[in-house]
């Protein structure tokens, strides 16, 4: 018959191997353009995002629409706002109304970004954390100092909100190698510029490193 070479075991070895080929190419193209809708997904709700809290922050208006909508966002796509909020507060100075913050839904962010099984979506929630001055968080920002894929977030988180008094708890992170130097250093960058000054003064009430105390100078 035309076709018996068809059933050459050879060729349909071959085949086979061909067709799994191929569909491994067309699977890598889905996950490829799914990645890519979802990344312009999240970069446009981060963007929306980083618009609302601005313009709640704007001088601390109190326009309920706008928090309203903020609300709303948050609700809906919380860890996309969490980014936002980071990239709005870290490079923000002027102290924000305790009043205003209290009507946007912060915890909500902050817990289903804890939740999240991302590494990168729990640290942005531990960086959240610390640059919003979130005491009642301080347990969460403890325990993650125990964990070496977090501890260089939570590290700068704690002395965002406990200042000078969590330098101790930073360097035993250090002596016990859940940090490195220039994690330590930029951890100790979130202090203040008097009680960085402070730290390489004879005199100090808190040993620093050897090994830290040249670039502390250089600050």
């Amino acid at each position: 018959m035309d076709f018996e070479w068809l059933s050459d075991p050879f060729l349909q070895y071959a085949l086979y191997l061909s067709g799994l080929f191929f569909l491994g190419v067309l699977c890598c193209i889905i996950v490829i353009a799914y990645k890519f809708v979802s990344y312009r997904r999240h970069q446009a709700n981060q963007n929306h995002a980083i618009e609302l809290i601005k313009s709640v922050l704007k001088l601390n208006q109190n326009d309920s629409s706008v928090i309203h909508n903020l609300n709303n966002l948050i609700r809906n796509k919380p860890i996309d706002c969490c980014y936002a909020l980071v990239r709005v507060f870290e490079n923000r100075t002027e102290q924000i109304s305790p009043k205003l913050l209290e009507r946007i839904n912060l915890q909500h962010i902050i817990n289903r970004s804890l939740e999240s099984l991302f590494h990168k979506n729990r640290a942005i929630a531990i960086e959240a954390i610390g640059l919003l001055k979130f005491q009642s968080y301080r347990s969460k920002i403890l325990s993650n100092l125990e964990a070496s894929q977090y501890c260089p977030f939570a590290a700068k988180a704690l002395i965002r909100l406990d200042g000078k008094a969590g330098i101790p708890q930073i360097l035993d992170c250090y002596q016990n190698q859940l940090l490195s130097i220039s994690q330590t250093l930029t951890a100790l960058m979130e202090l203040d510029s008097v009680d960085l000054n402070r730290l390489h003064k004879t005199n100090s009430s808190i040993k620093i490193p050897n090994e830290f105390l040249r670039y502390l100078k250089m600050s």
